[in-house]
């Protein structure tokens, strides 16, 4: 059976986890075009756990059966399995050893054993001989492994490595502080795979079944199976474990009522954001390698998507949610990882009766509910409308959330501003209007519409030696009638060879000022595009004073070159014009991602937070230094921790107190602490995480969400955290330099925090505020 694989992949729908030949951070590249849903890795070689053997060495073990033991041990891992830790090599195991009798001795840690012959020598030499004891205490033994993980995981870069417990036992001892099944029912909580091995002294069979409540389920072995293959049986438990999801993502399984069915190399998301179906493709296809919208090839893959849509938040009857089948060249095909060949839709179908319909403008494809039995089938749509939503390709990663890159739901005013002198020549015109039809090509709602907001208004400015309003920003209200109004203006370089680019500025500041500003769109990002041929002027025509009193009053520049020969420079001049990080060239027959690159400004400009909020960046002391989808507010009123979640809650839809995934992150509201009036050394303020019932640390979410377990790095100052139980909030606290977490009691203690929330962008409309 093949179980498994890494923590990335398939996205909801879907990308699969990588299999051991994958990583997680580094998923695989091949596809599987068999006409069947990707299986775990089976790869031993790659194999990345962190192991603890627990072995019984009392008398009743036998010398022969310590050997046997020591055998076993050491070729389950001799399948290639690199063991220890290489810096260039992240799919490594690492193993420990704990023997126990009526003690526990921990005979290596995780660090110890850096070949497969250090595991060798030393577990042959550790296991030679049973100790004098008759008594075996596997509770003592499960203790020492728990206590070799809480160890042995912090500081390092495994803590999302899985972790696996491998039992050799001769009896059971069981009640009492020295009963087995809590240690063991904690490790199992603390997402720790047992996997337990009986040998058997009376040959009864009952060891077996005592083991198989400390074991997790499947993973109950004896060496005296008739099929004589327990070394196959651990390798596989292994595989299985090393096959699995990111946090908040579903692998799909047999069985969705069944946890413990059979499991597949595919995770699964359900995205309750609803999008047409070409943003759902591309929302997949950008979170990760591998990742795409799902597919649905038999009745069973069907039925569990349904399954996971009844049971996510934000789905609700009738049902309606895109999946990845889609008409590619008159053949319906399912929607694969980008670069892979797409495969045909065949044996199984779920078409909605009249469906598909021929047309050539629907060529999506969702499920739909169409009655009140709980069951669906598949409708073909238009793929840029219909927004629904959609078994999505993203996991709840331990990432902070992106900015929007959903094109179809940009919404900027902007104004095009076109040099046409001879300079620019009629063929690089022809070449602008290529590039500005292709970037708003790609699903850009044109003008104004009263029922949608999430709209794009193009103004259109031509100059030279002057600056001619082709279109103001009411004019075009579709693509069809921007793309005929620009070629229009476009179709031939004006009889002059003077360009000023002043003038064109003046123009768009003048068209902003008097369509955008007091009116129902003054919250909308104001964007200007300039194509220029050539950097001209000064004094009053010299284009930076307009320029910076453009990118003061809050309008973002993109600028594109079109270097006549000889002129080098342009490039660099305009890159004083532009919004850093906004001015590309054309260079001909190297436009690579000349479109890609303005869709990403333009992007980028539709990404910001309200007023009173601070935009996440990857560096506090660059603002040019790229953005996140995530705004944070330093709050100076001082309240409790249940407080402070409260008033963060409240604040906005889709807020909550701060996150702190990483260092970056951490350091990044350290600074703004340091920048903000209320705040003062020692610094000491809330954040998002929190100690629940379940028995982890996690991070608040907003309201409906789920909250997201914490994840290395930790950031804990020494000595915490204390015991949770009367302590499960936790906030920073200045030491030295630096500051560091500490928990804290939820109701007592007023100190100031921090809120976070989503940023407005394509994914998240924000109205204007009161």
């Amino acid at each position: 059976m093949s179980i498994i694989s890494n923590r990335l992949g398939e996205i909801w729908f879907l990308a699969p986890p990588p299999r051991t030949n994958s990583y997680s951070r580094f998923p695989g590249t091949s596809a599987d075009l068999s006409y069947t849903d990707r299986e775990c890795g089976t790869d031993l070689t790659n194999l990345w756990l962190d192991a603890v053997a627990v072995v019984d060495n009392s008398i009743g073990m036998t010398n022969e059966g310590l050997a046997n033991i020591a055998a076993n041990i050491c070729t389950v891992f001799s399948g290639g399995t690199r063991i220890g830790t290489q810096a260039s090599e992240p799919q490594t195991t690492r193993v420990g050893l704990v023997t126990y009798n009526v003690n526990a001795q921990q005979n290596a840690d995780l660090n110890k054993f850096q070949s497969l012959d250090d595991l060798y020598n030393n577990v042959f030499a550790d296991l030679s001989s049973v100790s004098t004891s008759a008594q075996s205490f596997l509770s003592t033994g499960l203790a020492a492994a728990e206590s070799l993980f809480d160890y042995e995981i912090f500081g390092i870069n495994r803590s999302h490595y899985k972790k696996v417990v491998i039992v050799y036992a001769s009896s059971y001892a069981a009640g009492g502080e020295m009963d087995p099944l809590p240690v063991a029912n904690r490790l199992k909580s603390s997402d720790v795979r047992i996997i337990t091995v009986a040998y058997d002294q009376t040959g009864d069979g009952l060891l077996l079944k005592q083991l198989a409540e400390i074991a997790s389920p499947r993973f109950n072995f004896s060496n005296t199976d008739n099929d004589g293959n327990t070394i196959g049986q651990v390798q596989s438990a292994m595989l299985e474990t090393n096959c699995f999801c990111p946090s908040g993502w579903i692998q799909y399984r047999q069985n969705y009522t069944d946890y413990n069915s059979y499991r597949y190399g595919v995770c699964l998301q359900a995205v309750n954001l609803a999008a047409g179906w070409r943003a759902a493709k591309m929302s997949c296809a950008n979170r990760w390698t591998n990742s795409y919208l799902v597919n649905e090839y038999n009745q069973q893959k069907h039925d569990y998507v349904l399954n996971v849509v009844q049971n996510s938040s934000g789905f609700f009857q009738p049902y309606s949610y895109h999946n990845g089948l889609n008409l590619v060249g008159g053949v319906w095909k399912w929607d694969q990882p980008s670069g892979w060949p797409q495969p045909a839709l065949k044996y199984w179908y779920n078409w909605d009766p009249g469906y598909p319909i021929t047309s050539s403008s629907l060529t999506a494809v969702l499920n739909q509910q169409n009655n009140e039995e709980v069951a669906t089938g598949w409708q073909n749509i238009d793929y840029h409308k219909t927004a629904v939503n959609y078994v999505s390709c993203s996991a709840k990663s331990y990432v902070d959330r992106p900015c929007g890159t959903d094109l179809s739901n940009l919404w900027l005013d902007v104004v095009l501003v076109v040099d046409n002198s001879q300079g620019m020549n009629t063929d690089r015109l022809h070449t602008v209007t290529a590039n500005i039809l292709s970037v708003f090509g790609s699903g850009t709602r044109i003008g104004i519409d009263e029922t949608y907001h999430r709209t794009t208004r193009l103004g259109l400015v031509t100059y030279n030696s002057n600056a001619t309003q082709n279109a103001d920003l009411y004019l075009y209200q579709s693509f069809d009638e921007a793309s005929d109004g620009i070629i229009d203006a476009t179709r031939t370089a004006v009889d002059t060879s003077e360009s000023y680019l002043a003038t064109g500025l003046i123009l768009a500041e003048k068209l902003f000022n008097e369509q955008s500003v007091n009116n129902v769109r003054s919250h909308y990002k104001r964007v200007v595009i300039v194509y220029a041929s050539e950097y001209e002027g000064d004094g009053e025509l010299d284009p930076l004073p307009v320029a910076n009193r453009l990118k003061l009053s809050g309008v973002n520049i993109i600028t594109a070159a079109y270097e006549q020969s000889g002129d080098d420079g342009l490039f660099e001049s305009l890159s004083q014009i532009a919004t850093p990080a906004f001015s590309f060239s054309f260079d001909y027959g190297l436009d690579g991602n000349f479109v890609g690159n303005i869709q990403g400004s333009l992007l980028q400009s539709n990404c910001f937070c309200p007023s009173d909020w601070i935009q996440y960046r990857e560096s506090y002391s660059d603002p040019a230094s790229s953005r996140y989808g995530v705004c944070i507010q330093a709050v100076t009123i001082p309240a409790s921790w249940v407080a402070a979640k409260l008033s963060c809650s409240n604040k906005r839809t889709n807020s909550n107190l701060a996150t702190e995934f990483n260092q970056a992150k951490h350091d990044f509201i350290f600074n703004l602490a340091q920048n903000t009036t209320g705040f003062s050394p020692p610094y000491q303020y809330h954040i998002g995480l929190n100690y629940v019932s379940s028995g982890s640390w996690v991070w608040t979410q907003p309201t409906g969400h789920q909250q997201v377990p914490l994840q290395q790095p930790f950031m804990w100052l020494p000595g915490y955290p204390k015991p949770a139980s009367t302590q499960s909030a936790v906030m920073n606290v200045q030491s030295g330099q630096e500051t560091g977490w500490q928990n804290i009691a939820t109701m007592t203690g007023s100190y100031n925090y921090f809120c976070e929330t989503y940023a407005c962008d394509t994914d998240n409309y924000c109205a204007a505020e009161q």
